[in-house]
């Protein structure tokens, strides 16, 4: 499940916990500041290692990756998965 994570917030909590009850694994990408900025324009609040501590100390997440690209075939290339969720 890629995501920003930029200040943590019960729908990231909801959504990732929506996603471990339908997967026996459950690897989150956190996007990298450069992708976020690409993508928003503007850099998080949050830094990536600190965001991807936060989504890693959460029990249900099995890995924390770093997800450099908007396209999620570059994710798979790195990290392959059987199921990609997003959104709500």
């Amino acid at each position: 499940m890629p995501g920003g994570f930029d200040m943590f917030h019960i729908g990231h909590l909801n959504i990732l916990r929506a996603a471990r009850e339908r997967c026996d694994r459950l690897v989150v990408g956190v996007a990298t500041d450069a992708s976020l900025m690409a993508m928003k324009g503007r850099a998080p609040v949050i830094p990536l290692d600190e965001r991807m501590e936060i989504v890693s100390s959460l029990r249900f997440v099995d890995e924390v990756v770093a997800d450099v690209a908007q396209d999620k075939r570059v994710a798979w290339r790195a990290h392959p998965f059987d199921v990609l969720f997003k959104g709500t």
